[in-house]
This record gives structure tokens, sequence and C-alpha cells, in this order.
């Protein structure tokens, strides 16, 4: 596989800079995101198939469920399969005219109101089958533009008309786009893209199949976050059959809509390859935990001090589980998000209904990381020698005990913890180098920080990102820039002159960077034209 990992880098910087400069919420057509990738890099299903990839192959087990399986020996860190959606509906779209799919869900929130016990459920289910409408409309242009593409669709399920008329008829909840799905398949036969003594048959199972190929394999897709792109429902074919499991040995990221499937750990010629539909955090779970999540069964426990006559008459408040939570600030998990999980009275998780049911990793990973955020938000980075006579915490141990977490459990190669390395190496990085490590020694009000853990846990994220996803030194700080000149906005005792100082010590963060960052902004602008 050749790597144009820069290509798509430099195409969702420039999608981000031109969401900013037009207004965010003011972009209006989803097909202007169009990620372009060489259609003969991108894995294809029959590939995969008939045996003709270099790396993975397609097979029934014992039990007649296929999987994807090695065909060598795979080292961490390949890159197994490319794949990029069939068709694809952005969150940031919105329609001139007509009311967002966001907007449709609130007006339904206000008229359902918070004594209707399936208001969560309704909501979803609005969202959802309106996505799903946009992305069968946007399929049936595809087969009208190339009817090939029936084809490369045939091979996702339901893959026939006795197994789909078994299943549930797929309705729309919006009537306007209802009704746009079933004017485009009853004239679809009128188009004689098909051999005419097959057209109508076809026509007939594509309306029939296509709306469940929809709502049966419409993945949501989370973008690389620090790129300030977005979270996209997409329909892909192909690359889908990777089986789940508790221990997986293959994992993805994404860049724009562009999907990358690598092999977090070493698996053996004859392996199968598997993924985990859990975030990997939830892999230390017990197994009614791990139920739990994927049943939504999550209940906050507030309101306690409201009247108890009312609080029996009102169903429990429900707030579904946080399975791909996207990262923000270079860490794992947004304040925002942990601050609606935890009770701030002693910082644990709210406990989901159900026996035995709470999180291993709420105190040994996600709990150290809130914490770990509070004391650097109060200049309590690193050690002070005053801390122990007065019962003080500082904030690097945090971080190493959710890093010590994540290597505990994690896939040995995980996205999650480079920027806990990050994270660790920056907090370490305080008061550490140049004139600042000699005044923070002369001063007592002053931390002192440990240039050698800060070196340690920056080594440790650039070999990581390196190993997922290649470029070394300038792909990392492509990739990070941004949110590395705004760290020090929440770390107290860390100047932006410092910051910088520190970055060059870490990574090599360079003036001629800039040029190279600027000079790779209009190679996307280009692209992207």
């Amino acid at each position: 596989m050749i790597d144009h990992i820069d290509s798509l880098l430099d195409q969702a910087i420039a999608y981000a800079d031109q969401q900013l400069e037009d207004g965010g919420d003011d972009l209006v057509d989803g097909f202007k995101y169009k990620y372009k990738f060489p259609r003969d890099e991108l894995t294809a299903y029959d590939e995969i198939a008939n045996g003709q990839h270099n790396l993975i192959e397609m097979h029934e087990d014992a039990h007649g469920q296929r999987g994807i399986y090695a065909k060598c020996d795979i080292i961490a860190g390949t890159w197994v399969a490319i794949s990029q959606p069939i068709v694809a509906y952005w969150d940031v779209e919105t329609k001139e005219g007509k009311e967002t799919a966001r907007e449709m869900v609130q007006e339904k929130a206000d008229d359902i109101g918070d004594n209707d016990d399936d208001g969560d459920d309704n909501r979803t289910t609005l969202r959802d089958t309106y996505i799903e409408g946009s992305l069968i409309l946007r399929a049936l242009e595809k087969i009208q533009s190339s009817p090939f593409t029936w084809e490369i669709l045939q091979h996702l399920y339901p893959r026939d008309v006795k197994t789909a008329s078994a299943l549930p008829p797929w309705v729309c909840d919006d009537a306007s786009t209802g009704q746009k799905v079933e004017k485009q398949m009853k004239g679809l036969h009128k188009l004689s893209l098909f051999p005419s003594d097959q057209n109508e048959t076809i026509c007939n199972e594509i309306a029939l199949l296509l709306p469940l190929m929809v709502r049966y394999n419409a993945f949501i897709v989370e973008t690389s976050s620090e790129l300030f792109v977005y979270t996209v429902r997409a329909v892909r074919a192909g690359v889908i059959l990777f089986q789940p499991f508790l221990s997986p040995n293959v994992s993805k990221f994404s860049i724009g809509d562009v999907t990358f499937l690598f092999a977090n750990r070493d698996v053996a010629m004859g392996g199968e390859l598997c993924h985990c539909y859990f975030s990997h955090e939830y892999i230390c779970e017990s197994t009614q935990t791990r139920n739990a999540i994927l049943a939504n069964d999550f209940a906050l426990e507030e309101d306690e001090d409201e009247d108890e006559d009312e609080d029996k008459n009102r169903p429990a408040k429900r707030m579904r589980g946080d399975d791909n939570i996207q990262t923000s600030g270079l860490i794992c998990v947004p304040p925002f998000i942990l601050s609606k999980r935890f009770d701030p009275s002693n910082g644990r998780l709210y406990k989901p209904k159900g026996p035995d049911r709470d999180f291993l990793c709420n105190s040994e990973y996600l709990f150290p990381i809130w914490k770990a955020r509070i004391l650097e938000g109060t200049g309590r980075s690193n050690m002070h020698r005053g801390d122990k006579k007065l019962g003080l915490e500082h904030a690097l141990p945090e971080w190493e005990a959710a890093i010590e977490f994540a290597e505990a459990y994690f896939p040995p190669l995980d996205m999650r913890k480079i920027p806990l390395y990050i994270q660790a190496s920056l907090c370490a990085s305080v008061n550490a180098f140049h004139d600042w490590a000699k005044l923070a020694l002369r001063t007592k009000g002053l931390r002192v920080g440990d240039q050698k853990k800060a070196r340690h846990y920056a080594d440790k994220a650039l070999e990581m990102h390196h190993v997922i996803f290649g470029g070394w030194k300038m792909r990392f700080l492509k990739r990070y820039s941004e949110e590395f000149l705004t760290s020090d906005s929440f770390r107290g005792q860390m100047s932006q002159a410092q910051l910088l100082y520190n970055l060059d010590e870490l990574w090599g963060f360079y003036h001629g960077l800039w040029d190279e960052l600027t000079a790779s902004k209009e190679r996307g602008k280009e692209l992207i034209k």
C-alpha cells in the first residue's frame, strides 16, 4: 500500500479551515466533503473474497461463520485494509429551506416532554431514519450514475430477497424524505439501467433490499478530532466482516471518510482478525457491565432532593453509553462529557442499573484523567517540596495511573495511548527546562518539572504515532500542532513562551515548521477545489 496520509491530512485541514471561515453552521451541502483518495489503493470486497489480497483472506469457520484471516504473519502497525464509503452523511450537513436533522430531533423532544419514558428512543429513531433515508437517496444516485454500484452493494446484508422478506420493513419517520425514497424507487425501472430482461426484477430487488442494507450497514465513523473534522454515517462494503471480539487485534482510524484498519498487535498466519465494538477502556469490565453498555442501560442518579411522590411518577432519566468518545484537547475523554457522567461530590461515575454493574475504568482510568486536568488547572502539574507536609497532590501521578491502566488493558498499539503520553510529557515539562527550571529550583512557590519523564513520554508518543500513522515527526506535528499551541491554556505555571521552548525540546517544534504547515494548507485547498 502506498502512503497517502499526508494528502488526506492536507484535505482535512483545508476543510477545517473552510468550515471556520464559513461560520461553522452555515455549510449547506454535505457533498462538498469529497475526499480524494486513489481508488486502486482501496481494499475491494472481491480482492479479499477471491484471495487476491496480499495479507488477508475470507473464509468460513467450522460453524459456517465468515471471517477475515491472516494469509501470513502480520506485524503490529501494518495497514491491512483501507475503505472509503459508497455513500456518506456528515453530521454538519444542513439543508436550505428545511429543518436540519438536529432541529427536527429537538422539536420532537419538545413535543415529547420530560415525562415520556420513550423520549430518547423516539428522538434517536427520527434522527436515524432521516439520515438513513438521505443515504438511500444518495445510493440511488450512485446506482443511476453507475449501475455497477449495485453489484458492490449486493455484498452487504441482507444479500437476497428471502432474507430481506423475513426482516421488518424500513420505514422513514420523516415524511418528506420517505416520499422522496418511494418516488425514486418507483421510477427506477424507467431508466433502463440493467439488461432489459432483468431490469424490472433487479429494480424490485433494489426497492426491497437497499433500505435494509442501509439500515444494517450504516456505521458511524468518527474522524480524527484533532483535525476539527466530523462524525460521518457511512455505508461501505468489503471490509466490514471483521468479527467482534474482546481481545481485538484490529483497530481503525479515519481521516475524513477514509478509514484505515491496522493490526494493533502481531497476528500469526491463519489467525482471525477481530475488532471490538466497545471503546477499549470497557474491555476490562464484567460481562454484565458490557451488556449494560450495549443495551444503553444507564440511569443518572440525580434530582434526589425533589419531592418523592413526584419522583415515583417520573421515569428515571437515561443517558446513552459513550462507546466512541471523541478526544478533545489531547485527552481521551472531554471534560464536558466527564462532568455529566461523574458525581461531583465523590468523583464516581453514575452507576447503571442492575447488580454489580460498575465501571473498573471509572476509578483507574477516567477519574485519574479528570483529576489530572483539575490539578493542572490549579497549577499543580508537578511535585512541590511542601506537598507532603500540606497533604497536596499533583497531576503527573494521575496521568501515569491512566497510562498504567491503558497499557494493562488496551491493545499494544492503541491511539488513545498517544494523547495520554503527550499529556504526561507536557505535564512533566512544566518548569523542567531552561531558565524556568532554574527559577523553580530557586523559588519556593514554584513546582519543579521532570526532564527525564517529559522526554520519556514524548518519545513514547512519537514512536507509537509513527507505528500507527507513519510519517515520523513531521506528520506527528502536523496532526497536533493546533492543540500543542493551546495546551498551555489549562496548565497553571506554564506560559506560552515556556510552552514553545518545551515543544522544541521534546519534539523539535521548530520555526521552519510554519512554512511547511502553510504549504500543506495550500496543497489541501487545491485538492478540495
